[in-house]
């Protein structure tokens, strides 16, 4: 359990979703609530008010968490993983047949040196 009770606006939370973590900015506290945005938290424990605490179909169920290195951790991963995906995207997009054989073999022998240190 979290305790929010020295967070003030402006101090940045992460926003844990299902499958996703963020940064934000508080915008407003209450006596028993954080705003964020147009969500509302829970001051004694994070967990969301309304429609970002409700379990849905889509499980949009959110909470809050101050940030400790566990969070920064799960930022890196995601900001990495972000990256990686962009990589791929722009790899997947290009016409390799615009390459000459070389640089396909070079290509080729990378991912194989890469694959081999599993």
């Amino acid at each position: 359990m979290n305790n929010f009770e020295n967070i003030k606006a402006g101090d940045e939370v992460a926003i844990i979703f299902r499958n996703d973590i963020k940064l934000v900015k508080v915008d407003r506290i209450t006596k028993t609530q954080i705003i964020i945005r147009d969500n509302k938290y829970r001051k004694k424990d994070g967990d969301g008010i309304g429609p970002c605490g409700s379990y849905g179909m889509w499980s949009t169920k959110s909470y809050i968490s101050p940030i400790t290195p566990e969070i920064e951790e799960r930022l890196k991963i995601k900001e990495l993983n972000n990256k990686k995906k962009y990589y791929i995207e722009k790899i997947l997009g290009f016409d390799l047949y615009q390459l000459s054989l070389d640089k396909l073999k070079n290509i080729v022998d990378m991912i194989i040196t890469e694959t081999e240190e599993f």
